[in-house]
């Protein structure tokens, strides 16, 4: 108990004394079905609705919370040349036992390029509502405690700053999108390739609470992740898939990647990831194992359910004491969910793939 109110203590100290404080973003292992939150270029990217609910937990054996919950949606709108898709996205993070929080409410849009007929570039903006609160009531002070009671006594402490502050934020970001689609007569699979780079807090807001200058470091952001068929047809169940991905986070003064990949058949999905702060293969950080499962809620395949768990297994000096770390993840895709009566571009990929199913059917 003592030492839970020292810990509390020692982080109160960080957070009156710094005269400038570097906050970091959350981040998830399973980027690769939270695509949005890695760059809003992705908005739109896919034909129809597409859902993601997130819960992460970091450092169950740590004192305090430090959890995530995120909510995402984007619907594509190719209504026209030049129209990508609209988003909302909305997220919670909490950390140290709900003293600190931080919730952040954005609005992404992105606009849709068909450059050749396989290529495919989006650019996205991402206007957000962010708000830091802290429950200074929550914090125990040096002269609350007792060396043998715990906290007994009132403070004499005087709070040094506002409880919540509530800022603008923005973020950009831009995708190249190949894909070889089926030739007309065949069905086969074959290869999808996503590049992009984004930047946020491009306007690096203050979000000190003590009235000090503490900007929000902008976060740069580059992905490139391939999809490949290594056998059978696109409509058959038992199509395996990898799917290879890189990501590439920095935030000053910290950075770091993942790499790894996913292997996918008949619903199923499991893969493997290494996250490190350098490059150095003898230094990682964590290995991270996921495992999904994605079901058809329709005869046609084009409604999607998808429920997905990603386990952090920390490798570094931290293992003894943080205990790794736990994120769920449920995804909802629907591609015929339409606003308008047009919305599909004649020659997507996607949309000569949904015309043949329903041909089948």
């Amino acid at each position: 108990m003592i030492k839970k109110y020292f810990i509390i203590v020692f982080i109160l100290n960080l957070i009156i004394s710094f005269k400038e404080l570097f906050a970091q973003d959350p981040h998830f292992s399973q980027f690769n079905n939270n695509l949005i939150y890695v760059n809003p270029a992705f908005v739109g990217i896919y034909n129809g609705l597409n859902v993601n609910l997130a819960y992460r937990r970091q450092w169950p054996a740590v004192p305090g919370k430090f959890e995530n919950y995120y909510f995402g949606m984007d619907k594509s709108l190719w209504i026209m040349q030049g129209f990508g898709g609209v988003g909302l996205n909305c997220m919670t993070d909490v950390e140290g036992e709900g003293m600190l929080k931080t919730t952040t409410i954005a609005l992404p849009f992105s606009s849709r390029i068909q450059v050749t007929e396989r290529l495919i570039l989006q650019v996205g903006v991402m206007p957000s509502f962010l708000q830091v609160s802290v429950d200074w009531s929550k914090f125990i002070f040096s002269d609350q405690l007792n060396p043998y009671y715990g906290a007994i006594y009132a403070t004499s402490f005087s709070f040094p700053g506002k409880d919540q502050i509530s800022r603008f934020d923005i973020g950009v970001g831009g995708i190249l999108k190949y894909e070889t689609y089926p030739q007309r007569g065949t069905e086969k699979f074959n290869s999808i390739c996503k590049i992009g780079f984004a930047v946020f807090h491009v306007n690096s807001p203050n979000i000190s609470l003590t009235g000090l200058e503490a900007p929000l470091p902008k976060r740069y952001v580059f992905y490139l992740d391939y999809t490949y068929a290594l056998n059978q047809f696109y409509y058959r169940r038992d199509i395996v898939k990898i799917h290879p991905a890189f990501l590439y986070e920095y935030q000053n003064p910290m950075s770091t990647y993942t790499i790894g990949l996913d292997l996918c058949k008949s619903g199923y999905n499991i893969g493997i990831w290494f996250r490190n702060k350098d490059f150095k293969i003898t230094n990682i950080d964590a290995l991270i194992f996921s495992l999904g499962y994605s079901m058809y809620l329709n005869q046609i395949k084009s409604t999607i359910l998808q429920i997905s768990y990603s386990y952090d297994l920390t490798l570094s000096k931290l293992r003894d004491g943080a205990s790794g770390c736990h994120e769920l993840m449920l995804i909802f895709k629907c591609e015929d969910f339409k606003i308008f009566s047009k919305e599909t571009c004649e020659d997507d990929p996607g949309n000569i793939r949904r015309l043949k199913r329903k041909i089948r059917k």
